[in-house]
């Protein structure tokens, strides 16, 4: 073609020029002064294909490959509209990382994020992986509703995935049949029902984890641990716990029996009890309580006490275990702004947990108070219960909500007191500190310990089992030993499971099959003609035996038949290291995008790569190493 056209091949490079060229395509990073040096003395033959097999295998080139592709895929780490809230789908982009590093066949690659969820007892990287189609954005909005945007995440989902591996510009047939490409309406609205099957509610909460979502563990032995953990917990529950309730039985029968049971409940110490009932003075001294309470980050506690707050609606400190000298570091709970605010804090104010009640407190009215922590070193690790009812609670600092260092301080815990910079005094009174995470039925009977004496003076037989767990909690010795196997199990567990992240992905709902209707001028509430799901009459049909689902079309895709996908999957690549590709609109292979300039190359090259097992690294190789 050269010779016909009278053209001759650019000179050669040196071999400054062509490390840097190289090194720049395939890693995104220039090559570092010892790299070139290194590279300009080797005179071998081998040496430049030396240096190609070296940067593919770099960390680097998965990192580079991974940003073209999640600018396809339309990643982002907030939801995109409205508040624009953070979302958590990051293990999605790890995802790709590791794919294009482990060299993984595009075939599969394609299929695990378009369908990984449907395949046979899928891995949690296959699952994963489905966050493709969970990066379109999503809202949350104020009058937005609901049925619409079901719709919209549909559409987006067609036309993102038609435009990544058919350069099909499918989503002009959302409203009529394509003025340019043979796809017509219905055929849009078949390929619609692919993901119009989703257990995806239409507003995302303004969640950082809006369903359906997994937990991303690091490894497979972290995994087997929580599945071990879950194990036990269910088996203490349904064999140990109910051995321990029935071989109590004898013991709360005679404690019914005795005429000063009420006394029992009324001084119920709960396991793991470090502090009871401290009568703290009221006025502008605090309490000053020593060494107890040098919690830590890895160490599970509890704190309950209650509190009237000071007449002026300004900051007071209830309790503080901190230490000024090391900016603050320990825990402390206080009054401000009406609302009460948990604070774990390494250095303040910027590597501090606070969480805080959304509940305010007006007219001097307080409560009891408890704030459970389960030891996981995050914000979500800390629960908060006013009068025994958990409460919601909100993040004052979201953008620090995981703890990296530690708060443990051995200042004494401060009860009290007039607080140094408002000067204002809160009343605190019946502080307990428990070296473990209560349980909600724990906080319960803490709080409801007057309630429980008077059932317990009048026993009536609707009350009798509310009774039996109070009284087994606070008295029987095999009982509280089980529940507290129970009890640091869960604990063990939701320190495991916090340190899991979460991550967007797509699920099917159960015993459903696909459909869709035609909308009329593309609008959600004027359904039309009911279909199922298909693809396109210009290319080639599904094979007889593939599911009607998501998996069928990844099938599709990648069959050997399709004449587009390895075609855009090789345009793509060229584009990446030439700038142009073979196809200048690598996302329109339609009448509307420009012809390929060299069609028999883009043929071969594309036959090449399916030939060689959807080799992406090959494919690369191939491409630099050509002259």
């Amino acid at each position: 073609r050269l010779l016909a056209e009278g053209l001759e091949p650019s000179p050669e490079a040196d071999r400054y020029t062509l490390i840097r060229r190289v090194t720049l395509d395939l890693t995104g990073l220039p090559p570092t002064p010892a790299e070139i040096e290194a590279f300009v003395a080797d005179q071998s033959p081998e040496a430049y294909e030396k240096l190609v097999d070296r940067l593919l295998d770099s960390k680097a080139f998965g990192e580079h490959r991974a940003r073209y592709w999640l600018d396809a895929a339309r990643y982002a780490d907030t939801h995109g509209l409205h508040l624009d809230n953070y979302r958590e789908i990051w293990p999605y982009r790890d995802w790709v990382i590791r794919a294009f590093n482990g060299n993984m066949p595009f075939d599969q690659f394609t299929i695990e994020q378009l369908a990984g969820d449907l395949l046979p007892n899928p891995t949690q990287d296959q699952i994963v992986a489905t966050g493709f189609n969970r990066c379109n954005v999503t809202t949350s909005e104020g009058g937005a509703i609901a049925e619409e945007f079901l719709v919209r995440y549909a559409v987006d989902r067609v036309a993102t995935t038609a435009t990544v591996w058919m350069a099909l510009t499918a989503g002009c047939a959302q409203c009529h049949n394509h003025k340019y490409d043979p796809l017509s309406m219905k055929e849009f609205y078949q390929l619609f029902a692919y993901f119009n099957n989703t257990t995806q509610p239409g507003m995302d909460g303004n969640a950082k984890d809006s369903a359906p979502v997994i937990r991303v563990y690091p490894n497979g032995e972290a995994k087997a641990t929580v599945e071990k953990l879950q194990a036990r917990i269910g088996d203490l529950d349904r064999m140990d716990l109910k051995a321990a309730t029935a071989a109590a039985e004898p013991g709360f029968q005679a404690w019914l029996k005795d005429p000063k049971r009420a006394d029992a409940l009324a001084g119920l110490r709960l396991p793991g009890t470090l502090l009871e009932e401290i009568a703290v003075a009221e006025g502008g001294t605090a309490l000053n309580l020593g060494a107890v309470g040098e919690f830590g980050r890895d160490r599970p506690f509890s704190v309950a006490f209650s509190f009237e707050p000071p007449e002026s609606y300004d900051r007071a400190i209830l309790l503080a275990k901190t230490d000024p000298s090391h900016g603050d570091r320990g825990w402390r709970i206080v009054y401000e702004n009406e609302a009460m605010t948990v604070h774990l804090i390494e250095e303040w104010p910027n590597k501090a947990l606070r969480v805080g009640l959304t509940r305010v407190f007006r007219g001097g009215r307080g409560g009891h108070i408890t704030v459970t922590y389960d030891g996981s070193g995050t914000s979500e690790g800390i629960a908060l219960y006013l009068n025994g009812k958990r409460q919601s609670s909100r993040f004052v600092n979201e953008w620090f909500d995981t703890m990296e260092g530690d708060f443990k301080t051995s200042a004494p815990l401060l009860v009290g007191g007039k607080d140094p910079e408002s000067g204002q005094i809160a009343k605190v009174r019946d502080v307990r500190l428990f070296d473990r995470k209560l349980t909600d039925v724990e906080v319960n009977l803490l709080n409801d310990r007057q309630r429980l004496k008077g059932l317990a003076e009048k026993p009536a037989e609707k009350d009798l089992a509310e009774l039996k767990q109070a009284w087994m909690l606070g008295s029987d010795e095999g009982y509280r030993s089980v529940w507290l196997k129970k009890s640091s199990a869960e604990t063990e567990l939701n320190v495991l499971e916090s340190k899991a992240p979460f991550t967007l992905v797509m699920q099917e709902q159960a015993d459903s099959q696909p459909k869709a209707h035609v909308l009329e001028r593309g609008e959600y509430d004027k359904p039309q003609q009911e279909v199922g799901v298909g693809v396109p009459d210009f290319l080639p049909p599904m094979a007889d035996g593939e599911p009607g689902n998501r998996l069928g079309l990844a099938r599709w895709l990648v069959s050997p038949s399709h004449p587009l996908t390895s075609r855009v999957a090789v345009n793509r690549m060229w584009q990446e290291l030439f700038g142009a590709g073979l196809v200048k609109t690598s996302e329109d292979f339609g009448t509307q995008g420009e012809p390929p300039s060299h069609p028999e190359l883009l043929d071969w090259l594309a036959l090449r790569f399916m030939g060689n097992g959807w080799n992406v690294k090959a494919m690369y190789r191939d491409l630099v190493l050509s002259s």
